[in-house]
């Protein structure tokens, strides 16, 4: 039974990758790092593919294609390398430096290893059919590494350092994916060195989980973040979510281990197990007292924020009745809210929107918040995004609040860099939406206020 809701996990993570692969080619842009990206997919279904489904079919046979399996598993291994470094040498935006030249010679060690992957040089197989490893294997295992972790780690990690905004988003998650990817394909290496051969069900679920970060890496890309859930993450489903991805690792960890020291030695079973179980109870609850420690901090300013943010609004919409008053008001609550300093009110009429009228026609027909950062993966949302993107190009405007929309359309507040030029929060974007209405409303009335009051004068 637990075979078979494993296979059924695989068949799962299979149409995944085909409709990451299709989604990534219809919606982002086909620059070098992207069919570099498409590769890594491919190739990533292609392995999981030749592991879970075609050997259990040929792997009691241990005939000649038994054996060009096997070996296929180790070549398709060394391109996913390959093309990762290649992606994260590109990604985000096509780097020059890395031309067909040199990337050529970044292929060559992994085209010669594939070569000695054909011959006996790195895996043979004894006259039963049994796998067994040559010297050269460690040279496979060497390259591997410099490859998935001293380059294309270092890549992501030098970059997710040096970049900011959603830029700085896409390489978190692709980080968390591929560092969490890289981490159990280690465990297998050593798992291999210590055993020999993986029992079925674990070679499974090693490929399965490793199989998460192509999800992540298409998330990062695709998605950014998650602009289309309405629900905000409170403190406790954080919590929750915490404890549960703690307790999988850990789970992972136990079970891992507890077959490796069953196989390796038996008769010490029982005392590994009590030393792993020592293991868990003294560092689950320090881990989770950190994690617990950390969201709290994190909801504790935002919710400090909060309060003053619900206090000037109150303010706002007991006691002022002067437009300009408004005005400064609301902008104040926005300051509070982001963190930008720079923002101002433009009218449809403003002159900056001479120049921007694109932008403006955008506003005024979607009503919507407009990140000109996020503009690039939105280009279908509105056929005057692409426009507008010319137009917002090289400023550093952060973001458009739009007050009314269509016939009620006022303007719009304009926001300034952000420090760091961190990007918004979805967190922001809801309470932003949430603000445009109560104070669109609140400015329609005083404007009309002003209007009955300039009548009675006349």
């Amino acid at each position: 039974m637990g075979e078979k809701l494993l296979y059924l996990l695989t068949a799962f993570n299979l149409i995944l990758y085909l409709y990451i692969a299709f989604q990534v080619s219809k919606k982002w842009r086909w620059g070098k790092a992207h069919r570099r990206f498409l590769f890594v997919i491919l190739l990533s279904f292609l392995w999981i593919f030749i592991v879970t489904i075609l050997f259990p079919i040929v792997q009691d046979s241990k005939d000649q294609l038994y054996h060009i399996l096997t070996r296929a598993d180790f070549i398709v291994a060394l391109f996913i390398g390959g093309f990762m470094t290649s992606f994260s040498i590109h990604f985000p935006d096509e780097n020059k430096k890395l031309n067909l030249k040199n990337e050529i010679l970044l292929f060559v060690p992994l085209i010669l290893l594939s070569i000695f992957c054909l011959t006996d040089l790195i895996i043979s197989f004894s006259n039963q059919g049994q796998r067994n490893f040559a010297p050269a294997y460690y040279l496979y295992l060497f390259v591997l590494v410099f490859y998935f972790l001293f380059l294309s780690l270092k890549n992501l990690l030098k970059k997710f350092i040096l970049s900011h905004g959603i830029i700085h988003l896409q390489i978190q998650y692709l980080l968390i994916g591929y560092t969490f990817a890289v981490i159990i394909l280690l465990v297998e290496s050593v798992y291999v060195n210590l055993i020999g051969e993986i029992p079925r069900t674990i070679d499974i679920i090693i490929l399965n989980s490793s199989a998460l970060f192509s999800g992540f890496a298409a998330f990062s890309m695709l998605k950014f973040r998650f602009l289309e859930i309405s629900l905000v993450l409170k403190r406790g489903v954080i919590r929750l979510l915490s404890f549960a991805i703690i307790f999988g690792i850990y789970l992972f960890i136990i079970l891992l281990l507890r077959d490796t020291v069953t196989l390796v030695k038996p008769e010490t079973e029982l005392t590994y197990l009590v030393i792993i179980t020592l293991l868990v109870v003294l560092t689950v609850e320090p881990i989770r007292k950190l994690v617990y420690k950390k969201i709290d901090k994190i909801f504790e300013t935002h919710d400090e924020k909060q309060k003053k943010v619900k206090i000037l609004t109150q303010a706002i919409f007991t006691s002022t009745k002067n437009y300009e008053g408004l005005l400064n008001s609301i902008i104040e609550v926005l300051k509070k809210l982001t963190g930008v300093e720079q923002i101002r009110f433009a009218e449809s009429t403003d002159a900056y929107f001479s120049s921007h009228k694109s932008t403006l026609e955008s506003l005024r027909a979607t009503g919507l918040v407009l990140i000109p950062e996020e503009l690039p993966y939105r280009l279908d949302d509105d056929p005057r995004y692409p426009e507008a993107l010319k137009e917002l190009r090289g400023e550093e405007t952060s973001l458009f609040l739009p007050m009314g929309r269509a016939e009620t359309f006022m303007g719009s507040f304009i926001f300034g860099k952000r420090k760091n030029h961190a990007a918004y929060a979805i967190q922001e974007i809801k309470e932003l939406e949430v603000l445009q209405y109560k104070f669109g409303e609140a400015m329609f009335n005083v404007r009309l206020y002003k209007q009955a009051v300039g009548r009675i004068k006349l």
